[in-house]
């Protein structure tokens, strides 16, 4: 099934959550960015480096794990005193630091 005919369905639930996948990539890692427990993290394309705090470098460590957005934050929201919406702001401000500083692969 293809993009078209996944827009000429009648569902419109379905068309909305699928939609919404094919126009939000998945946040994965670049495979050569180097990343340590301590949130260090390098791009050696770039040269640049970066400092993040602990649970930047958690999840850093979890997409290079492979692990799915939606995994990393339950994990978060299960060891962190810490509301579902401001998690969902925080996460999507950190992903847009990580792409504007060429760390992702979409």
């Amino acid at each position: 099934m293809n993009f078209v005919s996944l827009l000429s369905l009648r569902d419109k639930t379905f068309n909305f959550y699928f939609a919404n996948l094919l126009l939000t990539p998945p946040m994965k890692l670049k495979k050569n960015i180097a990343t340590s427990e301590s949130g260090f993290v390098f791009n050696p394309t770039t040269g640049d480096s970066f400092s993040l705090n602990t649970i930047g470098a958690e999840i850093l460590l979890q997409m290079k794990d492979n692990k799915t957005s939606d995994d990393i934050k339950k994990d978060i929201l299960n060891r962190y005193d810490v509301d579902k919406s401001l998690l969902e702001k925080d996460w999507d401000d950190f992903m847009a630091q990580l792409r504007d500083n060429n760390l992702l692969d979409y």
